[in-house]
């Protein structure tokens, strides 16, 4: 069961910004819903979300795949809030937890089935996947998400072939 309650207020500023990027995610929702019925594969929006990480990482990214200064980022004042978001950096990986989701609240107000949130997170996932894909030294993984009923979406980005430090 799905657990995503906002837990921090937020100012009018970052309210209009979390109402916008559920706009975003409400679009998602009926655009891939409809091409579903339509007779499409829902993995063309896995494809197109990963092309536009890549396109992300190469636009506003930094050049270097320092950890810290993708962090800086990656976790800003504005998505720090949204998401209330924690993070632990090190020079070899980046951990980030997620305590609330704007896109799962979205789709459960839409009334969109827990089965579907979890394919819709997923696919959202690969925009975070294109971003570091285009870091030939970096690997993603993503071990809990709120959509599957974890407490936390956690994010660990890390230096392939270096050892945890969890």
């Amino acid at each position: 069961m799905i657990n995503n309650e906002r837990k921090l207020q937020l100012d009018d500023r970052l309210k209009d910004l979390e109402n916008a990027f559920q706009h975003r995610h409400s679009w998602f929702h009926f655009l891939v819903d409809e091409a579903v019925k339509n007779g499409l594969d829902i993995e063309f929006a896995r494809k197109a979300i990963g092309r536009c990480g890549v396109f992300h990482a190469e636009t506003r990214y930094p050049a270097t795949s320092d950890l810290r200064e993708f962090a800086k980022v990656f976790i800003n004042d504005v998505t720090c809030p949204l998401f209330e978001m924690e993070e632990t950096v090190s020079d070899d990986e980046l951990v980030i937890r997620f305590h609330y989701c704007p896109a799962v609240a979205i789709w459960q107000k839409l009334g969109v089935s827990e089965e579907t949130i979890k394919k819709y997170c997923d696919i959202g996932m690969e925009g975070d996947r294109g971003i570091v894909s285009y870091y030939p030294d970096l690997e993603m993984e993503l071990p809990k998400t709120i959509a599957w009923g974890d407490d936390v979406c956690e994010v660990i980005i890390r230096r392939k072939n270096s050892k945890s430090t969890r």
